[in-house]
């Protein structure tokens, strides 16, 4: 006879057994169960595919680009230059050949991120131009004298290497010996935080498209910054003379004070001087002052051989008066008004005094010219800014501490010449400048001001044509990090113009934008214009307020009506 205890484990036993068996059979546990086991071979697939990826990548090189800012691939713009480079005349016949070198095994370039980042772009253009363009690898680390040997042999030329140098020859004649070549660091591939030094863009392209442009121009025009009259130091000036690099100039600073002007020099800067160039200095010396030298440059009397040049000045109201420089620029049609441009309508939210540039509009002669397709009156300034002022929503140039430059001349006479001056770049008719009146008064005069400028002159001589500009920025902050590396302006762009239309270049990376790696689509707020900040603000604020009416409206009149 069985306890009553016995009973009950027995039971227990069954309810235990009936209700894991009913666990088992339940909708729960089946779906529960496919779904673990549909998690796992997912995971196992999006494993196996990693690996495989991966394991191409390493054997083949391959590389799938799959960033929203697209880091690794070369832009349109970048294949479109090195085209019609390849396209000359002069290279018809030759076989060309470009090499671009690092100075680190493979291995060490892949191991890193930012190294591999500028390995995989070089890549890129070794697979796009695999006849022209190869990569080759240096171990400097096994083999550091051979390291040795690339840095003797051109510090010689003046260019210094290290395990970090990218170096890019181009053998023009195919004598299997470099006819041109350049330099740079992998870091100056990516834009660096000041305050934080974290890199927060890519310009590797910038960087490999200027670099072959540069060893295939057919010469390196020098750009020249005048010294001795307080302008920034060449440390000061970083920014700038790597954006004339990159459009392939050779940069030169010089104190015009002691020394001569480079007879190779394309273009003369003069960045916010702080004193006075020397001018006339009596009988017999006129051929020794900086005004002197600057206005045959302008003439490119160097030797008898006439040259196009051109000169570019940046100045505003912090700029003391300079009575030579000031007369020179009053020659050719252009000064400078010391006083600062305001704008509290179209100008960044930093500020009313970073005012929003406006680009001029094409003018002509008659209707009839314009309707027969002539050419505008303005041509060269309108060129500078055609392509950037296209489209309903126009990338700005932005202006800091702006200054009016004013025309004194839209055209002048003189002998064999045509002289030209026009405004390139106006404020917005809501700016505003401070004038001083007689007592010590000052008044606020609101209206439209020009904030970039050139004068013109095309000489005629033998019925050959010669050109030469004199080109004015109202302001000293015209290259300030922000303004240059941010896509959201168009300094660097316009500048990149500039230098390509003054400098008589064939080919500049105009277009190519830097890859910001976090790319917002309003960037910053202070990015925005003052009335677009405002209304933005006033479509937010009302949108949700807006939004809770017309559905309460909506409701109530269905309830009281429907």
């Amino acid at each position: 006879m069985r306890s009553a205890a016995g009973v009950d484990r027995k039971g227990e036993k069954t309810m235990k057994k009936n209700l894991f068996s009913s666990f088992l059979r339940a909708k729960q546990t089946k779906y529960g169960t496919f779904a673990l086991v549909f998690t796992l071979v997912l995971l196992a697939t999006v494993l196996v595919v990693n690996l495989v990826v991966f394991a191409f990548r390493d054997q083949y090189g391959l590389v799938i680009d799959v960033t929203e800012e697209q880091l690794y691939t070369v832009s349109q713009e970048s294949v479109d230059l090195i085209h019609q480079r390849l396209l000359e005349e002069r290279f018809k016949d030759q076989n060309l050949h470009i090499k671009i070198t690092f100075f680190l095994p493979k291995i060490n370039l892949e191991s890193g991120e930012d190294y591999r980042m500028v390995l995989r772009c070089a890549q890129q253009y070794a697979d796009l131009f695999p006849t022209q363009i190869e990569i080759a690898y240096i171990d400097s680390i096994a083999q550091p004298d051979k390291l040795t040997k690339y840095q003797q042999t051109f510090h010689e030329l003046g260019y210094s290497l290290y395990s970090t140098s990218v170096l890019i020859e181009c053998d023009l004649d195919g004598d299997q010996t470099a006819d041109r070549f350049t330099t740079f660091y992998m870091s100056a591939c990516f834009r660096m935080n000041e305050e934080t030094q974290k890199a927060y863009a890519f310009q590797g392209e910038t960087k490999f498209t200027s670099g072959i442009l540069t060893v295939t121009a057919e010469d390196r025009p020098v750009v020249t910054f005048t010294q001795g009259h307080g302008e920034p130091a060449k440390n000061q000036m970083a920014l700038l003379d790597e954006m004339f690099v990159n459009a392939g100039f050779v940069s030169q600073y010089t104190n015009t004070r002691t020394e001569k002007i480079d007879e190779n020099t394309r273009i003369l800067v003069i960045y916010a001087p702080k004193s006075d160039f020397s001018g006339y200095m009596g009988e017999g010396n006129e051929d020794e002052t900086e005004i002197n030298r600057i206005s045959h440059f302008l003439s490119r009397n160097f030797s008898g051989e006439k040259k196009d040049s051109a000169v570019m000045v940046f100045m505003d109201a912090s700029t003391p008066r300079l009575p030579e420089l000031d007369a020179l620029l009053a020659k050719w049609g252009l000064s400078v008004q010391r006083t600062t441009v305001y704008d509290h309508s179209k100008s960044l939210t930093y500020g009313p005094n970073y005012v929003v540039a406006n680009y001029i509009d094409p003018y002509y002669a008659s209707n009839d010219d314009k309707e027969a397709g002539k050419p505008p009156v303005n041509q060269i300034a309108y060129t500078l800014v055609e392509s950037l002022a296209s489209g309903e929503s126009a990338t700005p140039v932005v202006f800091i501490n702006g200054a009016p430059v004013i025309v004194t001349e839209r055209s002048i006479a003189h002998a064999n010449s045509e002289w030209h001056v026009e405004p390139i770049l106006t404020t917005y008719p809501s700016a505003q400048i401070t004038v001083d009146q007689e007592g010590g008064e000052s008044e606020t005069v609101t209206g439209t001001y020009n904030l970039a400028a050139i004068s013109s002159k095309t000489d005629i001589v033998n019925n050959e044509y010669y050109d030469y500009h004199l080109m004015v920025f109202g302001t000293t902050h015209y290259s300030e990090t922000k303004l240059i590396v941010d896509n959201a302006f168009a300094n660097a762009p316009f500048l990149y113009k500039s230098m390509k239309i003054l400098g008589s270049l064939k080919l500049v990376a105009v277009d190519i934008q830097i890859k910001q790696f976090d790319d917002n689509a309003f960037h910053n707020a202070e990015d925005m214009t003052t009335d677009v900040w405002k209304s933005w603000l006033i479509r937010l604020t009302c949108a949700l307020p807006g939004a809770v009416c017309i559905l309460g409206i909506a409701i109530w009149v269905k309830r009281r009506y429907l």
